[in-house]
């Protein structure tokens, strides 16, 4: 991500600090943005489903019962300009 931000002009970094960002391994980064991330509150959440989602029945691996041969499923679609 630096090296997309330097070459697109958002990012100019002192080559000292540069150098210590790529050696700095992912377990020190997050040791170090802990408190930052704390006090923002800004952790990943995840996406709650809307009313149709929890509406909408989703096949799970268990829930695949294989039909048997020739066995045939259609939906039909009605189209209706308003």
């Amino acid at each position: 991500m630096v090296e997309s931000l330097e070459r697109h002009g958002h990012l100019d970094l002192d080559p000292d600090v540069r150098q210590r960002l790529f050696a700095a391994s992912a377990s020190t980064m997050d040791r170090l943005l802990k408190p930052i991330r704390e006090q923002t509150g800004s952790r990943r959440k995840r996406r709650q489903k809307g009313k149709m989602g929890s509406r909408i029945p989703v096949r799970t691996f268990s829930d695949w019962n294989e039909p048997e041969s020739g066995y045939l499923e259609i939906a039909t679609v009605s189209h209706v300009k308003a």
